[in-house]
């Protein structure tokens, strides 16, 4: 058996993944290329079909455009971060296979979605700058549909105990690090400034809701006719993200979004 640190990075990376179709050429599609999907699409709606809800945005959270752009992609693209779970991972022999090899516990259980998902997100906000009440309720935002009320105030911190869902190996939780840290570093969160939680309660709810809206908008895409084909993993994420900017931008054209 191998240990998790003996696997190249891209190839501990590659293990996860976000669908799976075995008719398909590769019939996985890594998790990775599915967070930086998302993320490409998330930036083609704010740079190409609604520069003004970046303005918007960046003036709620005190923080420069080129910062707010970096930060709102990567809250967006974190949405399926709760797929790097056992529940997800068991689902299909083959993956099942290679991630228990590397001494990962892969008991059934269903996907974490909304809360349970966010209590996920919100540490690795945080520890990349954020300040904690606005990284947990910019985890919740994002697992919340186009249209929903944001709330002004950020949910309640979960015990370990409710976040039992999330693997019982730690190496579940190391690999779910790495997987964020390949995003950010894509993304540019570690060169850019964190979002400040506004201090008026209609301002954190107006930004908020930009969160939701913007995350809501790349999903319709990813899960309509504009979204990606499956991918072999990648060697290194950024040349991956790369390859799609200009595929999103022409899906998001497609798509025809407008701002609300």
């Amino acid at each position: 058996m191998a240990r998790l640190g003996e696997v190249p990075l891209s190839e501990r990376l590659g293990l996860l993944w976000a669908s799976y179709d075995p008719s398909a050429t590769p019939p996985a599609h890594p998790l990775i290329c599915h967070l930086l999907d998302v993320a490409a699409l998330a930036r083609a709606l704010l740079t190409s079909s609604a520069p003004a809800r970046l303005t918007r945005a960046a003036e709620l959270a005190g923080v420069a455009e080129r910062d707010a752009l970096a930060w709102l992609t990567f809250t967006v693209a974190l949405h399926d971060v709760g797929r790097a779970t056992p529940g997800f991972q068991s689902q299909h022999a083959g993956p099942r296979a290679a991630l228990e090899a590397l001494g990962l516990d892969l008991d059934a259980g269903p996907e974490p979605h909304g809360p349970r998902a966010a209590v996920l997100v919100a540490p690795h906000l945080e520890r990349l700058g954020c300040p904690p009440p606005l990284a947990r309720a910019l985890a919740l935002a994002g697992e919340r549909h186009q249209g929903e009320h944001a709330p002004s105030e950020p949910p309640p911190e979960q015990s370990g105990e409710e976040r039992s869902f999330a693997g019982r190996s730690p190496l579940w939780d190391a690999l779910r690090g790495e997987l964020v840290d390949a995003l950010a570093a894509v993304l540019g969160v570690p060169e850019a400034r964190a979002p400040c939680w506004p201090r008026e309660p209609a301002a954190r709810r107006a930004f908020l809701a930009e969160v939701t809206e913007l995350g809501a908008s790349a999903r319709r895409i990813i899960s309509g006719p504009d979204g990606f084909p499956h991918a072999w993993p990648p060697r290194d994420a950024t040349s991956y993200f790369l390859k799609i900017v200009q595929p999103a931008a022409r899906a998001v054209d497609r798509a025809r979004y407008r701002p609300a």
